[in-house]
């Protein structure tokens, strides 16, 4: 289903059927936002099917909004987000080149490969293929250091301190060392 299917006769209904063939992830910004509130509202004020067709409309490739563009919207959704569930927005800084490489991700041919090598390791150790160094497509590193920063960071509650003197012990066996202290640069001295 896309937008342009959605008539006006009922529209409420087939909107948030469309929202529902999105990923649970992109359905709870969706939730978090009471974007189904705002529906019925819109819909109560018969302005929901006007507000679709201009949606539709809008062509938010990256042909028509260039990377840095949608970096700003993407920053400005985090700020907003980390405003509304009291945290600062700090915890949320997201480097603009990191936003330029997740953007150019979704239309990449080479998403599959990337997401492949996520745990490769540097010195190749990791898995599945034992590809090491730059044999290692450069995405990935920057993925695997940014996830897993992530992930000591939100699930393990790991200090900032801790996941750097982990991370820089890494350095060589399973990140790049010269994309993790561009990462320390332009995230945690920021």
């Amino acid at each position: 289903m896309d937008l342009s299917k959605l008539g006006e006769a009922g529209i409420k209904d087939n909107l948030e059927s469309y929202i529902q063939g999105f990923s649970k992830d992109a359905r709870e910004i969706f939730e978090h936002f009471k974007f189904a509130e705002f529906i019925g509202q819109l819909d109560d004020a018969n302005l929901l099917y006007k507000i679709v067709q201009q949606v539709r409309k809008t062509d938010l490739s990256p042909k028509a909004i260039s990377n840095h563009e949608m970096g700003l919207v993407f920053e400005e959704l985090i700020r907003r987000f980390a405003e509304s569930s009291n945290e600062t927005a700090g915890e949320h800084f997201t480097p603009r080149d990191i936003v330029r490489l997740t953007t150019s991700l979704v239309f990449m041919e080479d998403a599959k490969i990337i997401i492949e090598e996520l745990f490769e390791n540097y010195d190749g150790s990791g898995i599945p293929s034992g590809k090491k160094s730059h044999k290692i497509m450069l995405p990935s590193r920057i993925l695997r250091i940014v996830g897993d920063f992530l992930a000591f960071k939100n699930m393990f509650k790991m200090n900032n301190s801790d996941i750097i003197n982990y991370m820089e012990k890494s350095a060589g066996k399973e990140y790049d060392p010269e994309i993790l202290k561009i990462f320390f640069d332009l995230v945690i001295k920021h």
